[in-house]
């Protein structure tokens, strides 16, 4: 058996109602809280959850003040607004509330509050880290997607240089994450779609990663198995509480997995389209590129893609690998037609000149050495173009 390290230093505080006790638990961490959040505005719903937040902050005796400036794939400007709040409220501790743009922002400003220059200074390639310095950063998803609350990575964008990175550091794990299922009743259809196929794409190629543990393995199976019977069931209905904490712990074990494992083409090529292009959803960045990504790869991996189209499918358990290997691309396809994934880079703006440059950068993150078959710029520059426009 492969040998293996697991190392979480994350509190997972786990269930429906967990929000309510933010305040006692942020309290052990600090007592000058800035809340990282986006808008109030939108939806609604927001303002409602930010404002019981913060009273159940106050009520622990914790002074709060409220950073609403997070945007979709957050960028280095937004970071640093939220880095000089920190520093003139003089917080002691980060509480990122929202989807992983949230969350990564939050531990993106525990950095650069504490530390010289900027947070983009102190991404996995720098010869500069992050060190002990780091705010403690407390984690509350309010989508099932990005597992952002378990993981020591914080995604931010440079648009001055159009590159998308991120921190890479054990030092942002967030000290705790509270993972509210209920928070994710609101959440609408389309998002639903997106963050949870992110759920899929982590278990799937933490699973494939040659970092994979035999309990990574176990982690990513149990995420793609919820995945499987419950996304589909939120997309359709929202309401579905007992789906909804199915793709809450799904989202959460999957978190686990690429924070001990990691990702493989897929996230490097999406990564790079949300640098070039931050219109496009990161769930959609990495869904316009599956269909192709699982066909060129799975003949370089067919026990690890058999494994899988067994799982999702049963009648294959007889079937030898390269055929239950195949047959795994079909039903990746028909899944993501049936939560409304089934899309190309032309419906989202993405012009073919764009695709020159995307894949020109494509391999600026390590990601896709990760992949069981390692892709020149040229077969990459091939995957997009084959994803520009689908039927």
């Amino acid at each position: 058996m492969k040998s293996f390290t697991y190392y979480q230093p994350t509190q997972i505080v786990f269930g429906n109602g967990g929000v309510n006790d933010v305040g006692e638990l942020v309290a052990t961490l600090g007592r000058r809280c800035l809340l990282v959040t986006g808008s109030p505005d939108s939806p609604p719903s927001f303002r409602k959850l930010f404002d019981a937040i913060k009273e159940n902050l106050k009520n622990a005796d914790i002074t709060v003040e409220h950073f609403t400036g997070v945007i979709p794939n957050p960028t280095t400007d937004v970071v640093s607004a939220g880095a000089e709040m920190a520093k003139a409220f003089k917080a002691d501790v980060i509480l990122g509330v929202g989807g992983g743009s949230s969350m990564d922002t939050a531990k993106a400003i525990a950095v650069e509050a504490t530390h010289t220059g900027t947070a983009w200074d102190y991404r996995w390639c720098s010869e500069t880290q992050p060190t002990e310095r780091t705010l403690p950063i407390v984690a509350i998803p309010t989508t099932a997607g990005t597992g952002s609350e378990v993981t020591q990575v914080a995604v931010l964008t440079n648009p001055k240089e159009k590159d998308t990175s991120a921190i890479y550091n054990d030092i942002i794990y967030p000290k705790i994450a509270i993972v509210d299922p209920e928070l994710t009743l609101t959440v609408p259809s389309s998002v639903t779609s997106q963050t949870g196929f992110d759920v899929f794409t982590h278990a799937f190629e933490s699973f494939l990663h040659p970092n994979a543990s035999p309990f990574i393995e176990i982690l990513a199976k149990k995420a793609i198995t919820l995945v499987a019977e419950n996304l589909p069931k939120v997309v359709k209905d929202g309401d579905n509480l007992e789906s909804r904490e199915c793709m809450a712990l799904a989202s959460t074990l999957a978190g686990l997995c690429i924070a001990h494992a990691g990702v493989t083409l897929p996230h490097g090529i999406g990564m790079t389209i949300s640098g070039y292009c931050p219109k496009v959803p990161h769930g959609v960045a990495l869904a316009v590129v599956y269909p192709e990504f699982t066909r060129y790869t799975y003949p370089f991996a067919p026990s690890k893609f058999a494994d899988i189209g067994r799982l999702l499918d049963p009648s294959l358990e007889n079937e030898p690998d390269e055929i239950a290997a195949e047959s795994f691309c079909e039903i990746i396809d028909e899944f993501m037609k049936e939560i409304n994934m089934w899309l190309d880079l032309e419906s989202f703006g993405v012009t073919k000149e764009e695709i020159e440059l995307i894949a020109d950068h494509s391999q600026v993150l390590p990601d896709y050495k990760n992949n069981p078959r390692v892709a020149t710029r040229d077969e990459i520059y091939e995957i997009l173009m084959r994803s520009f426009s689908r039927k």
